[in-house]
């Protein structure tokens, strides 16, 4: 799919060099601050440092008016820790053919989340001479959406203790030794996993200048700002600790911004500010 989006943006955009004159290609990167926005009531959450890159084509419309797209790469950092979590979900006993309820405690817990997202933009541009003495500038502005489409998004996670017993609503008993049920304490915990993100539409703006090195090469340097537009959270995770019904001593802990079963949030939404650079190519 990712492949397929690539591949027609690129045609569509080096099909319009044999219909139209002025045309700019270029290659951008930038970094700043790059974090998934969400709330959790129970502990502390951290932004991080994103990055993004990618290629460019801005279409010029007429001297001041121009059109821009191409595709980019943008990756967003995020942690999260709290003191203390707890959890409860209801498990089916094989041997005893009964539900039990599999409570976990979580003690010194630290997640972190890096989310990457294959990025489309369609932008306007507005473009101005800046009539200094010395030097061929422009200043810039660029206003529109981006579309960002979720690729290698993970999470991985440490727990300082879990413990967990199991509560026999029908035999009024709880069970907090048995470590072959999954029952005890569990210290030094990792996990990891995949974070399945959804599409995501972003608001984003671009503004600095350009500067003319020769007739049709150029050097763009300036700030941006991205912030998603819709919800991105999708729960897969069934539960936020996973009971193993197969081998219970090896429960998985998914991520507290994964889960379905407690929903710690509800909403996340990328957002980055920076600086960024390109070389581009007009013809």
């Amino acid at each position: 799919m990712i492949r397929k989006i690539v591949i027609i943006t690129s045609f569509a955009l080096f099909s319009l060099t044999g219909i139209f004159g002025q045309h700019e290609f270029s290659v951008n990167a930038g970094g700043g601050f790059g974090t998934l926005i969400y709330k959790i009531d129970d502990g502390d959450k951290k932004g991080g440092f994103g990055v993004q890159f990618g290629l460019g084509y801005r279409y010029q419309i007429n001297r001041y008016w121009g059109a821009v797209s191409g595709v980019g790469l943008s990756m967003y950092n995020a942690k999260f820790n709290a003191g203390s979590l707890n959890t409860s979900s209801s498990v089916f006993d094989r041997e005893e053919e009964i539900n039990f309820d599999f409570r976990s405690a979580l003690n010194a817990y630290e997640e972190s989340q890096v989310a990457m997202l294959l990025q489309i933009p369609v932008m306007g541009q507005y473009l101005h001479p800046l009539y200094l003495p010395f030097g061929d500038f422009k200043c810039y502005a660029n206003g529109g959406l981006k579309f960002g489409i979720p690729i290698g998004s993970n999470y991985s996670s440490n727990v300082g203790s879990v413990y967990n017993k199991g509560y026999y609503s029908e035999e009024e008993i709880e069970y907090d030794t048995q470590t072959f049920m999954g029952f005890g304490t569990f210290n030094n915990r990792a996990n990891n996993g995949d974070l399945k993100l959804k599409f995501a539409v972003l608001f984003a703006l671009e503004w600095g200048v350009k500067f003319a090195l020769n007739r049709d090469l150029s050097l763009h340097a300036g700030a941006f700002f991205d912030i998603g537009l819709n919800n991105i959270h999708n729960s897969v995770a069934p539960k936020f600790v996973e009971y193993n019904t197969e081998m219970p001593q090896n429960f998985k802990v998914n991520s507290v911004i994964h889960s379905s079963n407690e929903l710690f949030t509800e909403k996340i939404r990328p957002i980055t500010f920076g600086l960024k650079a390109a070389l581009a190519f007009e013809r």
